[in-house]
């Protein structure tokens, strides 16, 4: 009986011990837990014209990314979420389309696409290049990560627009597509700017790749027969500009844009 009872005190007590060294663990990870919230801000900064980020710095350090990121659109519809870890991309991101459906999910730890889905709500189209393919093969596209949509609207800038196709006066359906050339390791090598009117009129334009939102450098390389080769991924919109009825100076035309058929 005496046995029992001196093995029941021990197991007591041990309980006790390991109870108490369970409290002050939770203890210390509260502390850490509120210490961390303390020390972490978000950031809310302007991609382009449609596009709004937020992400979380650490306030000792407000240049370097580490947390949640977000990008919201005009409607303040998320877009993009994602984790960045001293800067750099880290697990996997979602991409959403403007009815806030699953576009893509991209592994940042393991450079691989996990979903790829088609968007049927934007008006954003695309299309490929790749030169000396062979007969027969087999052709994966570049695909530009985040989706067609949020790639294009990444550097949309009316601005871009030559001045001669916005003040149009006659009725015009133009073809505004931006020109990406992918290296054969996904990096971003030329961006140029291409419009074509109803009337055969066209300009294309090159424009620096440096300074652009970071996400807008994002690609996956086109394949050939399995074997990444540089490419040209073309996102386009048509665009519908007329005159208003009114004499009215080019800053007040109408643009609207459609998808083609």
């Amino acid at each position: 009986m005496q046995y029992l009872l001196h093995l029941f005190l021990f197991y007591s007590f041990t309980n006790m011990k390991n109870i108490f060294y369970l409290s002050i663990i939770a203890l210390l990870l509260c502390i850490v837990t509120i210490t961390k919230a303390q020390d972490i801000k978000t950031i809310k900064r302007t991609v382009s014209a449609s596009l709004t980020e937020e992400y979380e710095v650490f306030k000792n350090n407000k240049k370097i990314k580490n947390g949640n990121y977000w990008v919201f659109d005009n409607n303040k519809q998320a877009i993009v979420k994602g984790i960045y870890n001293n800067d750099n991309k880290d697990s996997v991101w979602t991409y959403y389309n403007n009815n806030g459906e699953v576009i893509q999910r991209y592994n940042f730890k393991e450079n691989k696409l996990v979903v790829n889905n088609a968007d049927a709500a934007t008006i954003v189209q695309q299309k490929f290049e790749i030169a000396h393919t062979a007969t027969n093969a087999q052709i994966e596209p570049a695909v530009k990560i985040g989706g067609t949509n949020y790639g294009f609207y990444l550097l949309y800038d009316e601005r871009l627009i030559p001045a001669k196709l916005k003040s149009e006066t006659r009725l015009s359906t133009d073809t505004l597509s931006y020109i990406f050339t992918v290296s054969a390791l996904g990096k971003l090598e030329r961006w140029d700017v291409k419009t074509v009117n109803s009337y055969g009129d066209s300009t294309i334009q090159n424009y620096s790749i440096k300074g652009l939102p970071t996400d807008a450098y994002d690609f996956v390389p086109a394949k050939v027969n399995g074997t990444p080769v540089e490419s040209k991924l073309i996102l386009y919109v048509v665009l519908n500009i007329r005159q208003d009825n009114n004499p009215a100076p080019a800053s007040t035309n109408i643009m609207t844009s459609q998808k083609s058929n």
